[in-house]
């Protein structure tokens, strides 16, 4: 999507701006030619589209969510280290060991969980049936507009059947 938004649809378009800014000469010229190239890529990238656009929302919010989450996950098997001076030597091992002990147990905790398994495992199935709505959604839409046809035709062939079988 990114690529598309920046290699079809801003540079295109920018370089049309830059071409008509050529000939300009008066300020009323400059403001249509760039309040045309803001609806253009406006249009073009999707973001007047209500339906596309909350999709997109809702993707990125699922996606804050697992940051976060795998956030506090990857926080609790930090190992924390010791205030004070450097210790040296067999107590220092010693000292070493044992927090590296905690932090394997911490880490089996978190991997047999079910409930941590059962929480990503939904984020996933959720995120997939969003980017299958994203992309049937832009799929109709590239019907009538031949500049999305171009995303859409990018679009890998995994990506419209991911999510939709049990594993």
């Amino acid at each position: 999507f990114a690529y598309y938004m920046t290699v079809e649809v801003l540079e295109p378009n920018w370089h049309v701006l830059e071409e008509r800014l050529r000939s300009v000469t008066t300020v009323d010229e400059v403001l249509r030619y760039h309040t045309r190239f803001l609806d253009t890529t406006l249009r073009q990238c999707q973001l007047l589209n209500p339906q596309v656009l909350k999709l997109i929302t809702r993707i990125l919010t699922l996606c804050t969510i697992f940051a976060r989450y795998t956030e506090k996950l990857a926080n609790s098997l930090v190992l924390e280290e010791e205030d004070g001076p450097l210790r040296q030597g067999r107590l220092a091992l010693q000292v070493r060991e044992a927090r590296i002990r905690v932090a394997s147990e911490n880490f089996k905790e978190i991997v047999e969980n079910t409930s941590n398994a059962r929480q990503v495992d939904g984020m996933n199935k959720v995120f997939h049936q969003l980017l299958k709505l994203l992309i049937d959604a832009l799929r109709g839409y590239a019907r009538s507009d031949p500049d999305l046809s171009n995303l859409v035709a990018r679009i890998p062939v995994r990506y419209l059947y991911a999510g939709t079988r049990e594993s």
